[in-house]
């Protein structure tokens, strides 16, 4: 139902895709209620990401724990940014706070393998694509039940 698309900045939702859930929401909820359900969907897809990237980091064959930088790099930060109407919500490593190394971790280099589980839990790609969208199914079906029992 909902149109995930995975950003390089992140996990957003592009409403020109879901025109007629767009405006059953309206209907019932107004446009708060579509933002509500939005941002709902965004932060449970990051704690959904987050989760399976500290997955990927505990199971990686790479030694995340020599400095620790890169671990502490996972982005956990819940903001939901709004451009138009698109809202996207940061997940993965955060690159200005050391997270440069899992670039090279998720692609690989001359020297190294690329680890694919880290990448796929960042990215939100392989088997984490459907379960990313049912997540973000799940939360705007919330918001429209808990408007109808009003």
């Amino acid at each position: 139902m909902s149109s995930f698309s995975s950003k390089k900045s992140g996990y957003s939702i592009e409403f020109e895709q879901l025109k007629q859930l767009e405006k059953q929401l309206e209907e019932l909820a107004g446009m708060n209620g579509l933002i509500e359900a939005t941002e709902n969907a965004l932060k449970a897809t990051d704690d959904y990401v987050t989760r399976e990237v500290d997955k990927a980091v505990a199971g990686s064959k790479y030694n995340f724990n020599r400095t620790g930088t890169t671990k502490s790099s996972i982005d956990r930060d819940k903001k939901v940014e709004w451009d138009g109407t698109v809202a996207t919500a940061k997940a993965g490593f955060s690159i200005s706070k050391g997270g440069l190394p899992s670039i090279f971790l998720m692609y690989g280099t001359p020297h190294i393998r690329p680890d694919t589980n880290l990448k796929n839990a960042a990215k939100g790609q392989g088997i984490h694509r459907d379960k990313i969208n049912k997540i973000q199914q799940e939360e705007f079906n919330k918001v429209i039940k808990k408007v109808m029992e009003k």
